[in-house]
């Protein structure tokens, strides 16, 4: 969240200046913890003050999503490969 370039800031501004209409904002997060609710919320916020002609939509984290459970086991399944290779 806070770690990494571009922020979420500087991601938003880009977006309008880029002439955004409607910015869709996705949490890259398995859950909806305090970063979804509080801080991404905050965030939707402060721009779509700053920005009333851009509609800014938080949607939701990416969750148990029934390919993220096929991702994970494809990732474990490459692990498993890679420690039987050594």
């Amino acid at each position: 969240l806070e770690l990494a370039e571009p922020t979420i800031p500087q991601g938003a501004h880009a977006c309008v200046a880029r002439g955004a209409t409607r910015v869709l904002m996705m949490p890259y997060f398995l859950s909806a913890g305090q970063h979804v609710v509080r801080d991404l919320q905050n965030y939707r916020g402060d721009f779509a003050e700053k920005n009333p002609e851009v509609k800014f939509e938080l949607c939701a984290p990416l969750g148990t999503h029934d390919l993220m459970i096929e991702i994970i086991l494809e990732r474990l399944r490459a692990g498993e490969a890679s420690l039987d290779s050594v």
